[in-house]
């Protein structure tokens, strides 16, 4: 099991979590800071450590290798900072889908209580509501649901404060921000919420070997693979 989950939760950015967003800070650090290396190890190390919150461990390898192309791309030049900085800016700040698949894809892990909070424990473990949060994300790859409606389930995890700082670049990306402590009542209000949605909506259950894992990852997948079609 990994540590991590609920424990990014609590640090209250899950923009630490999409790991496109992290890249994209650590590019603005260059502009203004220590440089292309840092931008290329940066890179890499967040990347690693977002996977093992949001991915199993064979696609979270997949995603680290891209990555690693990515980084020494960046390191050699090969990948201009100012395209990287204006493709990861307009391929993030309004892809909901990319935002969406990442989140469930955190909260369906935890779920299944394959990530422990910083006591070493799962907040929740609930298999119906795991369940129902696979079949959320299979919808919304399939284009047969409002993105932004499906993420109110998620209501009660999320911090709902203004963020009026003009310095902080994760602005930008408007990406959803998750409250500090995420308590077990708050995982069992998103739970019941998925259920309903599930419900209300009438949505099919996908084929057991269509994995939340694998939704997620391909959202990812197409974001990285694009960066690298920015090679010189």
């Amino acid at each position: 099991m990994k540590k991590g989950c609920l424990g990014c939760f609590g640090c209250g950015c899950l923009s630490i979590i999409i790991i496109t967003v992290t890249m994209a800070l650590y590019a603005y650090n260059w502009v203004n800071t220590e440089g292309r290396s840092l931008l290329a190890e940066g890179v890499q190390k967040v990347s690693e450590e977002a996977c093992k919150v949001a991915f199993e461990p064979d696609s979270a390898a997949e995603i680290a290798s891209l990555t690693k192309e990515i980084k020494e791309d960046l390191a050699k030049g090969n990948i201009g900072i100012v395209d990287s900085w204006n493709y990861l800016v307009a391929n993030v700040k309004d892809n909901e889908k990319l935002q969406g698949q990442i989140i469930f894809a955190v909260i369906y892990r935890s779920l299944k209580g394959k990530v422990l909070d910083k006591n070493d424990k799962p907040v929740l473990v609930d298999e119906e509501g795991a369940e129902a949060c696979r079949t959320i994300m299979y919808a919304m790859s399939q284009g047969k649901i409002d993105i932004q409606k499906a993420t109110k389930t998620i209501a009660p995890l999320l911090d709902t404060k203004k963020q009026n700082d003009p310095n902080d670049v994760t602005n930008q990306f408007e990406t959803k921000k998750v409250k500090k402590n995420v308590t077990k009542e708050d995982m069992e209000k998103v739970v019941e919420a998925l259920k309903q949605y599930v419900k209300e909506n009438n949505l099919e259950t996908p084929a057991k070997d269509i994995s939340a894992d694998s939704l997620a990852k391909d959202e990812i997948i197409k974001l990285l693979q694009g960066l690298k079609k920015l090679k010189k």
